[in-house]
C-alpha cells in the first residue's frame, strides 16, 4: 500500500467536498454510467464533470449541473463507481490521468 501526501489531500479534498454540497454519501453509479458522465464534459451541456481521482479501488467525478435561472451551477454532486467495473481502455485512460493530477494508486 503506498500512503503519500497527495493521495491524504485528496481524501481530504473529497471528504470536504461531500460536507460542502450537502451530500452524506457519494452516489455509486455503473462502470458504464460512470464513463458516460466522464464524456458529457467533452460536449455542450449544462452540466460539468470533473474526474477527481480513485481511492480504496473506487473512481470518484465532481458533477455540477448549470443552473437554469441566471448564472453559476446550481447543484453539486459526488459519483463514483468500482475501478474494476470499467472498461480496460477507460480505466488505462484515468489511470494515465491520475498520473497527471500526481496521484498515486492505493491499490488496482
Amino acid at each position: 500500500m503506498i500512503i503519500n501526501t497527495k493521495l491524504t489531500v485528496l481524501t481530504v479534498v473529497v471528504i470536504s467536498l461531500f460536507g460542502l454540497i450537502g451530500c452524506n454519501d457519494p452516489e455509486k453509479v455503473s462502470g458504464k454510467e460512470f464513463k458516460r458522465q466522464y464524456e458529457l464534459n467533452y460536449i455542450q451541456t449544462l452540466q460539468l464533470s470533473e474526474y477527481i481521482g480513485q481511492h480504496e479501488g473506487k473512481a470518484y467525478m465532481k458533477i455540477k449541473t448549470m443552473s437554469s435561472v441566471g448564472s453559476g451551477y446550481s447543484k453539486e454532486r459526488i459519483i463514483f463507481t468500482e475501478i474494476d467495473n470499467l472498461d480496460s481502455e477507460f480505466k488505462n485512460k484515468l489511470m494515465k490521468e491520475n498520473k497527471n493530477l500526481g496521484l498515486k494508486e492505493i491499490q488496482r
